[in-house]
């Protein structure tokens, strides 16, 4: 079971209408620019398949900012906070609300994206389903009391369920890997005007160096330098300093709260040629499942849920860890240059995110696994809206 996808359900595994809570806390998530807002599509998606979902908000449990650097200039850095120690008193705290809370509910079982510390100490009588966006890093003992209490964990990806199993942190039994659908999703009407004239690269980044603008950036002037018109938009953050090349467009202040900025990502989704990723952080595959949902190819730093995207996605490609502009360049050339086959590609993208990536998927197999360990109590269905 562990390292692999759950099987699609059947129609009649479907009769059966679940009870669900989703529980989140106030403030996720931190980053607004990158980090998508879990619980909330976790539960819309369970609502349209027609299970009756109640959700859950606790108070923001209090964020510890990295202090700058005396005279650096550099700011406090808030939105990735440390993860909080399980013997935290706010974190009994946390818990102790949020089980008062689902104590009322009559629900068949309570899922808990991302919330580790909160799950190592909630009791509660419904199935516990801990739901981890990547593999555990930073405070290993809190992920680990997180997946031994947990009656099913579901991760996004089959390597950070095969991961966790050969860590011993959860027993195949436990263990699922069920891929996440996009953050932001095309509108119906919106109508692609993808670039086959220029190669128009997109980059989505919180921060200019570690969200890899500056590899993006030398991507961008290597492949003018080789006579190639190319040009990159970056959304979400600025540069270190004041630049002016040719070719770049920089957007800041991006929210992903607020719908007018929603739908203008989603319009460069369809203008762009392809989408960069130079980060290997657990957010960018939530960008490249982004890019994939519009019918864009990615070229990304090569990390384990990268790869497992690529492989489902022909035209995408994964460049090794550390590799250099000019590596990135050969392969954003491979990627757009023959315009039938960059339309083809851009096509068989956005299938293979339909058909295996959306949030309806998700939530089909979801109830199908949770429907296995904790079998529901037989309800009336309400139509799928």
């Amino acid at each position: 079971m562990a390292g692999s996808s759950a099987t699609l359900p059947s129609p009649r595994e479907r009769l059966t209408e679940m009870r669900l809570a989703v529980l989140s806390q106030a403030g996720e998530p931190a980053d607004l620019v990158v980090a998508a807002d879990v619980p909330v599509a976790m539960a819309s998606a369970l609502e349209v398949a027609g299970h009756e979902v109640s959700r859950v908000q606790l108070p923001a449990t209090p964020v510890r900012c990295t202090p700058a650097s005396e005279g650096a200039g550099v700011r406090p850095s808030c939105h990735r906070p440390r993860p909080s120690r399980p013997d935290r008193p706010e974190v009994w705290e946390a818990a102790r609300l949020a089980g008062k809370l689902v104590a009322a509910l009559d629900v068949d079982a309570l899922l808990l994206p991302r919330g580790a510390a909160l799950v190592s100490h909630l009791r509660a009588d419904a199935a516990l389903v801990h739901l981890p966006d990547s593999a555990p890093d930073g405070d290993l003992d809190v992920a680990q009391r997180a997946m031994a209490r947990a009656d099913l964990v579901v991760f996004a990806t089959r390597n950070d369920a095969a991961e966790a199993v050969r860590a011993g942190n959860v027993e195949p039994q436990r263990s699922l890997a069920i891929p996440w659908g996009a953050d932001i999703t095309p509108p119906s009407e919106l109508a692609s005007r993808r670039q086959t004239v220029a190669i128009h690269m997109l980059l989505v980044a919180a921060d200019w160096t570690a969200d890899g603008a500056d590899v993006a950036l030398g991507t961008m002037v290597e492949l003018q330098r080789r006579g190639q018109a190319a040009r990159l938009t970056v959304v979400g953050c600025m540069p270190p300093s004041d630049l002016d090349v040719g070719g770049l467009v920089v957007l800041p202040g991006f929210d992903r709260r607020q719908e007018g900025h929603r739908r203008r990502l989603s319009r460069l989704y369809g203008e762009a040629s392809l989408m960069v990723l130079p980060s290997r952080e657990a957010a960018a595959a939530g960008l490249a499942r982004e890019a994939m949902a519009h019918g864009l190819v990615f070229v990304a730093s090569d990390a384990p849920a990268h790869r497992e995207l690529a492989q489902l996605a022909p035209g995408c490609t994964v460049v090794p860890a550390g590799a250099r502009p000019a590596t990135w360049a050969d392969a954003v050339a491979r990627t757009c240059l023959d315009p039938v086959a960059h339309a083809r590609s851009c096509r068989a993208v956005q299938a293979a995110y339909r058909s295996e990536l959306d949030w309806a998927r998700w939530a089909d197999r979801l109830v199908v696994a949770v429907a296995r360990i904790r079998p529901p109590i037989n309800r009336p269905v309400r139509p799928r809206r």
